[in-house]
């Protein structure tokens, strides 16, 4: 696996309050290829910046199974007040 690929059917999206919220989980094999960093957009959020949600976390577990990383990215946008 030379890079980080989607887990596929692992999106997760959902709105609290003003915030819109997604989750991605990902695996790579040397936790850094392909792999977002904080403040990148979402996968498939198109527009403004201002409009994307952004990654703001992210969690990395090596070697969950012998050569794979496990990811899971959060991001988040404040949603505007209407």
């Amino acid at each position: 696996m030379a890079s980080g690929a989607e887990i596929k059917g692992s999106r997760k999206t959902w709105t609290r309050a003003r915030e819109s919220f997604a989750q991605v989980l990902r695996v790579s094999d040397d936790g850094t290829t392909d792999v977002p960093a904080i403040g990148d957009a979402f996968p498939g959020d198109a527009g403004a910046t201002l409009t994307k949600r952004v990654a703001v976390k992210k969690t990395s577990d090596p070697e969950v199974i012998p050569g794979a990383w496990y990811h899971v990215i959060t991001y988040n946008i404040l949603r505007a007040y209407a």
